[in-house]
């Protein structure tokens, strides 16, 4: 109920204000508005731009049959004007001077004439050393490889003695320092024998002609002799040693 009271009175309210507008707009249908402030700033600014159109066609009228026939701006560009023609025709004549000038010899053609023929003369030792190579055999062994190989034998026959070596004397009492380091010594100094015995044979063989396959077989045989003998001591002290009191010897 007092929802239904509550929206008729707002229907009321808005009949009240229609009638009221409708009474006011009665009232002032026959006013007639003459001027305002904003109406006179609007004739003010038509009349301004009025009389501004007006002055520039008096002027374009008035103006109509004057010839300009020299200014400031028109005597500067004339002024360029004519030294790029200048400029032109310099360029057109020095062109048409030079074209029957015959260039022969510069300090610069001689420059790359002489660059052409070192680079020419490069080529050219490339391909005689790549044509004078072409049929060597580079799987040919040559005595360094035939040395180097030798070398790597041994030494990878070395490394096996001390893997069988090392082996061996797991089971070693460790007291017994005293024969192990003799034979320790002894090998060193046979290694020191051997490289020095290599630095001087290199030494002695570094004019010999490499090609020459009399020397290599006699450095072969020497080589072959020298371990043949260092096997032979390495075997006797073996068994020399095959009786000994390792405990007795490193306690007295």
């Amino acid at each position: 109920m007092a929802e239904m009271l509550f929206f008729m009175n707002k229907n009321k309210e808005k009949d009240a204000m229609k009638a009221k507008m409708r009474e006011e707009k009665a009232n002032l249908k026959n006013v007639n508005i003459t001027e305002t402030a904003e109406t006179n700033s609007r004739k003010a600014d038509f009349d301004r731009e009025k009389g501004w159109k007006a002055t520039q066609t008096a002027t374009k009228s008035n103006l109509k049959d004057v010839n300009i026939t020299e200014t400031a701006e028109t005597n500067s560009r004339k002024a360029d004007f004519d030294r790029e023609k200048n400029e032109k025709n310099t360029v057109r004549a020095t062109l048409t001077s030079l074209k029957d000038v015959n260039i022969t010899d510069t300090a610069e053609s001689e420059i790359r004439k002489e660059q052409h023929g070192r680079e020419k003369d490069w080529k050219e030792t490339g391909r005689s050393t790549k044509s004078d190579l072409k049929n060597v055999n580079m799987a040919t062994a040559v005595i360094e490889n035939e040395i180097r190989k030798e070398q790597h034998e041994r030494e990878k026959a070395w490394k096996e003695t001390g893997k069988a070596t090392k082996k061996s004397n797991e089971d070693v009492n460790m007291a017994t320092a005293v024969i192990e380091s003799e034979i320790r010594k002894e090998q060193h100094e046979r290694e020191k024998a051997w490289k020095e015995t290599g630095k001087t044979t290199k030494s002695d063989l570094k004019n010999v002609n490499m090609a020459t396959a009399v020397i290599e077989s006699e450095i072969r045989k020497e080589q072959h002799e020298r371990e043949k003998a260092w096997k032979e001591t390495g075997k006797a002290t073996k068994k020399s040693n095959e009786d000994v009191n390792m405990a007795k010897a490193a306690f007295g």
